[in-house]
């Protein structure tokens, strides 16, 4: 990631983080943290906005669940806890 990306995204997250802070404590919590919701908005948001960054993101997961099945059928790597 490049400087003017992170910079980009650090400038993101803390103006979510200040609309955020202008809720109560217990929605924050609950209906934005515990509940996945933030995780979930954001999700929604790259799908509509970003719909080629969607399809690298759901390439790379399926990748990442394959390795994932992979390690657990091959007993090599039941020895050695992977």
């Amino acid at each position: 990631m490049d400087a003017q990306c992170d910079h980009d995204s650090q400038e993101a997250l803390a103006a979510l983080a200040d609309a955020l802070a202008e809720r109560p404590a217990e929605e924050i919590l609950f209906d934005w943290f515990r509940s996945g919701r933030l995780v979930g908005e954001l999700s929604v948001l790259i799908k509509r906005r970003h719909p080629d960054v969607q399809v690298e993101i759901d390439r790379v997961y399926q990748e990442h669940l394959a390795k994932l099945g992979k390690r657990r059928r091959d007993p090599a790597a039941q020895d050695y806890g992977l």
